[in-house]
C-alpha cells in the first residue's frame, strides 16, 4: 500500500524548497499556526487537513494526486490511498478529490455518464436540442443501503432517513416538434438507436 502520509511529507518539502520558502514562510502564506506545524508534516507527524491541503495545492501548482504521491498510480491504488487519507483526516474521499472520486469508487457510473454524454452528442449532430428536465425526488436510506453506497450519503440525510435526489424527464425537440420520455423511455430509446448502423458510424467517426 502506498504510504500517503510519507509521499506528503516529501512533497511538502519538495515543493517548499523549490519554491525556495522557508518553513516559516510557507506557514504565513497558508495560515497555519507556525513553522512548527510545518516542520510537523515534514517529519511525517502528522497530516495538513482538507481545507490546508487544497491551499498548498494552489500555491504549489499541483494536483492532490500529486501532493499525495499517487498522480500515476492505478485508479484502485488512488482509491485505497485517498480513503485512508479521508479516514485519518475524519472527512469523505469527495472532500479531496472532488467528483474525481466518485469516478474512482463507482467507475460504472463515471462510464454511464461519458456513454450518455456521447449519445447526447450524437442526438444533437442530427439537429435535435436535448433537454433534461430535473424534477426533486426523496430517495429511501435504505436504498443506498442495498446498492453499497452510504458514503454517497451526506451526514444530515441519515437523520431524516432520506435523500433529496433528482429525476429526470428528457425533451427533445426538432423542427417545432417535441417529445418527452421519462428516464426509463430514454434509456431504451438510447440502447435501441445504439444498435444501428448509423449511430455506430458516427461513434467510430468521433475516434
Amino acid at each position: 500500500m502506498v504510504d500517503v502520509r510519507k509521499n506528503i511529507a516529501a512533497n511538502i518539502t519538495k515543493y517548499r524548497k523549490l519554491m525556495k520558502l522557508s518553513q516559516k514562510e510557507l506557514a504565513e502564506a497558508i495560515g497555519a499556526k507556525s513553522f512548527t506545524t510545518v516542520s510537523t508534516w515534514e517529519r511525517g507527524g502528522s497530516m495538513p487537513d482538507v481545507e490546508t491541503i487544497s491551499k498548498l495545492c494552489i500555491l504549489f501548482g499541483i494536483s492532490v494526486d500529486e501532493l499525495f504521491g499517487i498522480e500515476n498510480a492505478p485508479a484502485e491504488t488512488k482509491l485505497e490511498a485517498t480513503e485512508s487519507v479521508a479516514s485519518a483526516l475524519g472527512v469523505k474521499g469527495f472532500d479531496l478529490l472532488g467528483s474525481e472520486y466518485w469516478d474512482l469508487k463507482y467507475p460504472d457510473l463515471a462510464e454511464k455518464v461519458k456513454e450518455y454524454d456521447g449519445f447526447r452528442s450524437y442526438l444533437e449532430s442530427l439537429g435535435y436540442i436535448v433537454k433534461e428536465i430535473p424534477e426533486p425526488v426523496a430517495i429511501p436510506i435504505e436504498e443506498f443501503e442495498k446498492a453499497g453506497k452510504m458514503d454517497l450519503v451526506p451526514d444530515e440525510a441519515i437523520k431524516v432517513g432520506f435523500v433529496m435526489g433528482e429525476s429526470y424527464t428528457i425533451e427533445l425537440s426538432k423542427d417545432g416538434k417535441r417529445i418527452v420520455f421519462t428516464e426509463e423511455e430514454f434509456n431504451d430509446f438510447e440502447n435501441s438507436i445504439k444498435e444501428s448502423v448509423e449511430y455506430q458510424i458516427w461513434k467510430k467517426q468521433q475516434k
